[in-house]
């Protein structure tokens, strides 16, 4: 729990200072879906935490879990694929469509 609640500061405290674009490797959703998979159960602050907290977008490269949780839970994220560099690139580019403004916005 001392890692969960950690983490739940850290990113706090950076979303303040974050100019738009705040990335995280994990958060509580990944939290809750590892300790399903490992220890058959999460514990009820990260459960919590998990439907409460939410992010504009999750990027997975290929190989990476628990993309499932986040579709079966209707978050948005895309999977990422091939090269580094190309990862890289998708992960820009879906960043760019999110942060970018609208037409109406530009107006």
């Amino acid at each position: 729990m001392r890692l969960f609640r950690g983490q739940m500061a850290a990113e706090d405290a950076l979303a303040r200072q974050a100019n738009r674009v705040l990335l995280c490797e994990i958060d509580a959703v990944i939290m809750a879906a590892w300790s399903e998979a490992r220890l058959g159960s999460c514990p009820p602050a990260i459960a919590a935490a998990a439907e409460e907290r939410r992010f504009d977008l999750y990027l997975f490269a290929e190989g990476d879990g628990p993309w499932e949780q986040l579709a079966a839970r209707k978050r948005p994220f895309v999977r990422l694929g091939g090269s580094h560099e190309a990862q890289l690139q998708q992960a820009s580019d879906a960043i760019q469509r999110l942060i970018a403004p609208s037409a109406a916005e530009r107006r």
